[in-house]
């Protein structure tokens, strides 16, 4: 029962946590607009060649920086926008840039193997975004503390008529007595406040 409370107070956490970093992405899209502005009026200004590559890395930065935000806005959006026709591997790929902080931070390496033409299908984006998010941080979770090779691999397909992706990882798998009940709401694994035991129970 204590389990359960401490489980449900993290999820609750996490959700606030989901709101007020949307609250701040949308914060941030004014400012950034600005700075981009006023780089390009400076670079306009500007009478000294070489300082093209500064005023380059520094448009970079920002644009990065609005992508950024522009994919938390859109993953942040409730579940109730509806299916629209979207391309997999471009879900994997924009999960990926919303991640990707934290996997260099933990060096975790993720490898991908994509499938060559564009899978089309018609579901809500954000689902799909939120399995694969729940997915990957298993993969990154699989592993020993302190483990030096840590690595995941995705791959998309198509066959059948279906689309597929899949995500691996060469962790220490999953104990057989417990297998079971993997996809119960709240079970887990993982020490407080590392897991909520909501993400495979969501995804499925």
């Amino acid at each position: 029962y204590q389990r359960g409370q401490i489980e449900m107070l993290q999820a609750s956490k996490m959700a606030a946590v989901g709101q007020f970093a949307a609250g701040v992405a949308h914060e941030l899209n004014s400012p950034l607009a600005a700075a981009l502005l006023q780089l390009s009026l400076l670079e306009e200004l500007s009478e000294d060649p070489s300082l093209a590559p500064n005023f380059k890395i520094a448009r970079d930065a920002l644009k990065h920086a609005q992508h950024i935000i522009h994919r938390l806005l859109f993953y942040s959006r409730e579940g109730g926008i509806g299916s629209r026709l979207i391309d997999l591997n471009m879900v994997v790929q924009d999960t990926l840039v919303l991640l990707g902080h934290q996997l260099r931070v933990e060096h975790v390496e993720v490898r991908l193997e994509l499938a060559e033409d564009a899978l089309e299908i018609f579901v809500n984006p954000n689902d799909i975004q939120q399995i694969l998010t729940n997915l990957v941080l298993n993969a990154r979770d699989a592993y020993s503390p302190g483990s030096d090779s840590r690595a995941a691999l995705i791959r998309t397909g198509r066959q059948d008529g279906f689309c597929w992706v899949c995500v691996e990882d060469r962790g220490m798998g999953i104990d057989p007595a417990i297998r079971e009940r993997i996809f119960e709401p709240f079970f887990t694994t993982k020490e407080v406040g590392r897991g909520t035991g909501l993400g495979l129970y969501v995804s499925r």
